[in-house]
C-alpha cells in the first residue's frame, strides 16, 4: 500500500515445490548405467536387454491411446475422479504397458516415457485450441491455454504417475511431447514468433511438472530438442538454442522449478555415425556456442 493505494510487487507466479505434497518420495529409479535403448515391444523379454547391459529404456507414450474407453470385457475401462470430473481410462491398453514398466522396473532398468500428443476427435481438449487441424502433424502441442485442456492433461498426468510409482513398475522421467523445435514435423503449432510458441508450450509442461511431481517426487521432467541448434534457416521451425532461452526465460520469471532438458544428439549428417569425419558437414558442428548443429 502507498499513499492509500495497493500497488503490484511482482508478477504473478506458479508454486514451485509441488513436490512437498507428494504421495510417492524416494521411488526414483537411477540408472546403473548411461547404456540405454528405445526397446522393441516384442522383444523386450528376450533376454537381450540383458545381454546388452542396458540400464534405462525410452518408451512412447501416445496419450490418446490410453484415454478413453475400452469394451475389452476382460481389461475394462478405467474410471478416475480428477477435480470433480470423471476421466475414462482404457484398460486394455494399459495392462500392456503395466506388463512392459512392471518387468522392466524388475530387471534394475530405469524407466522413461515420452509423453506424446496424437490427434484423436475424442480427446481434442489435449490439443491446443489453434493446433486442430488434423493430419498435418503426428503430434500436436498440448493444450495449456484453457481449463478443458489443464484439467485433462493434470488428470492424465496425475494417474499416470500414481500408476505407475511402484504397483505396476516404475516410470522416473517423463519427456513431454517430442523435439519440440521441430514443431512441423513433431509438435504442430500454427506459425508464430519462438517466444509465443515457448510460452505456449510451456503452459503445458508446467501443468505435467506440477501434477507427476505431487505424486512422485523425485521425478524427472525434461522438454526435448533435436540436434538443430543456431541455423536461422527461417523454414518453418526453431532453433533449439530459441526455444531452450525462451523456454527457461518463461518458466524462471513465472515461478522457477526444477525441469531438465532431453536432446537428440544425432550425427550430422544422420546417415554417418561417424560424426568425427564428416567431410563437408563439418561446417556445421564447430567448438562454439554459435555451432550451427
Amino acid at each position: 500500500k502507498v499513499d492509500g493505494e495497493y500497488v503490484l510487487v511482482s508478477r504473478p507466479r506458479y508454486i514451485t515445490n509441488p513436490e512437498a505434497i507428494c504421495k510417492y518420495p524416494n521411488v526414483y529409479m537411477a540408472p546403473d548405467s548411461k547404456k540405454g535403448i528405445l526397446i522393441d515391444y516384442t522383444k523386450y523379454k528376450s533376454g537381450q536387454l540383458q545381454d546388452l547391459g542396458v540400464k534405462q529404456v525410452a518408451l512412447n507414450f501416445r496419450i490418446s491411446d490410453f484415454l478413453g474407453p475400452t469394451t475389452n470385457a476382460l481389461f475394462p475401462t478405467i474410471h478416475y475422479s480428477y477435480d470433480g470430473r470423471t476421466y475414462a481410462f482404457n484398460g486394455a491398453m494399459l495392462s500392456g504397458f503395466d506388463e512392459t514398466v512392471k518387468y522392466l522396473s524388475s530387471q534394475g532398468i530405469s524407466v522413461t516415457a515420452i509423453l506424446l500428443n496424437s490427434y484423436t476427435g475424442a480427446n481434442i481438449a489435449l490439443i491446443h485450441p489453434d493446433s486442430r487441424s488434423a493430419g498435418v502433424c503426428p503430434y500436436y502441442m498440448f493444450n495449456g491455454s484453457d481449463a478443458d485442456g489443464v484439467n485433462a492433461m493434470a488428470a492424465a498426468a496425475t494417474f499416470l504417475a500414481e500408476r505407475y510409482s511402484g504397483a505396476h513398475g516404475t516410470i522416473s522421467n517423463w519427456i513431454i511431447a517430442n523435439e519440440i523445435n521441430a514443431t512441423k514435423e513433431w509438435n504442430y503449432y500454427p506459425s508464430t514468433d519462438h517466444y509465443t510458441y515457448s510460452d505456449e508450450y510451456a503452459k503445458g509442461f508446467r501443468v505435467f511438472y506440477n501434477a507427476i511431481k505431487s505424486v512422485n517426487g523425485d521425478a524427472k521432467i525434461y522438454m526435448p530438442l533435436d540436434q538443430t541448434w543456431n541455423r536461422n534457416l527461417n523454414n518453418g521451425d526453431y532453433d533449439g538454442r530459441d526455444i531452450l532461452d525462451d523456454f527457461n526465460s518463461i518458466i524462471s520469471s513465472k515461478g522457477n522449478i526444477d525441469w531438465d532438458l532431453s536432446y537428440h544428439s544425432y550425427p550430422v549428417p544422420l546417415t554417418n555415425a561417424a560424426f568425427w569425419n564428416t567431410g563437408s558437414f563439418k561446417k556445421y558442428t564447430t567448438q562454439s556456442v554459435d555451432t550451427p548443429m
